[in-house]
């Protein structure tokens, strides 16, 4: 029954939350079973680990294809690129076992949920003005609504 309630609880967050929500939701998914596969490959898990790496790099195809193309094509192209990298990692992880890809691929992932979580701040705080800014890798700041 507690388990039911938890999914009850966890599809409402998701059925009513705002698409940067969802995208921060991603990312901590995938963020969870990455270092959960890391984990399994640790105590020698090995298919449990697989397992958990599958799952996060399908969470990774997701957020690949939740981009909208549309609008902002450069900065869409920036973030496309840096997920395939992170997919990449996470292939490598799996294929050969290594955990070194797989910590960088958390450790992109964690700046990612680090800049999302910045980014439903902002929209949570304020829905006026120039709009939110989204901080790039290069340090500048980009404005969501250009």
């Amino acid at each position: 029954m507690h388990g039911n309630a938890h999914l009850n609880y966890l599809e409402a967050q998701v059925l009513t939350a705002a698409p940067q929500k969802l995208r921060l939701l991603l990312i901590e998914g995938a963020l969870r079973h990455g270092r959960a596969a890391r984990e399994h490959c640790l105590a020698n898990r090995i298919w449990d680990g697989g397992e958990s790496l599958t799952r996060c790099h399908e969470i990774v195809h997701e957020l690949v294809a939740g981009l909208r193309r549309e609008e902002a094509a450069e900065l869409v192209a920036q973030v496309g690129g840096l997920y395939a990298y992170i997919s990449r990692l996470i292939s490598t992880a799996h294929l050969r076992r290594d955990l070194t890809s797989l910590d960088e691929a958390l450790a992109l992932l964690e700046h990612e949920r680090e800049t999302w979580s910045l980014v439903c701040r902002q929209l949570g705080e304020s829905h006026q003005g120039a709009g939110p800014t989204l901080p790039s890798s290069a340090g500048e700041r980009l404005s969501l609504n250009a």
